[in-house]
């Protein structure tokens, strides 16, 4: 990956406009609708068609940079002399197993997951991205 950043203002008093693109470090090809976060400010903005955003920042900000079926990207903002910021980053896939998919009606679902009973060693709370997802009862649900 390759990261080319903006000349920032020499004051640390006003945060300078960063503009820059996003692409597929493969292809060459714009990434739209990229999500672009300043770790330090928690202000954020997504990528247009183009690839293209702006956010603000100072020096030694921290970007980070997240699109789905790309591999995350993190920057600390450094004084350069060029004038854009391009962000190239690398596809990502996930191989999976076979899913077989067979139709079912509304009762044979309801027979096997809805009217299943659970105990709790069955039961399991999964912690995805800081979300609490449930596999079976729920013993405890918050208000």
């Amino acid at each position: 990956m390759v990261v080319l950043v903006t000349q920032l203002c020499n004051s640390q008093e006003n945060p300078a406009i960063i503009s820059g693109y996003i692409i597929n470090v493969q292809s060459g090809k714009s990434i739209e609708n990229a999500h672009i976060v300043n770790n330090s400010s928690k202000k954020g903005t997504i990528s247009k068609r183009d690839g293209s955003f702006e956010i603000e920042a100072y020096i030694g900000d921290s970007l980070q940079i997240s699109c789905i079926s790309y591999a995350y990207y993190s920057t600390e903002l450094k004084l350069s002399n060029d004038k854009l910021l391009i962000i190239k980053l690398n596809p990502l896939s996930i191989k999976l197993n076979e899913i077989v998919v067979k139709p079912k009606t509304w009762q044979q679902f309801k027979l096997e997951f809805v009217q299943t009973e659970w105990s709790a060693e069955q039961s399991a709370e999964i912690k995805i991205h800081g979300v609490k997802q449930y596999k079976g009862p729920l013993l405890n649900p918050a208000p």
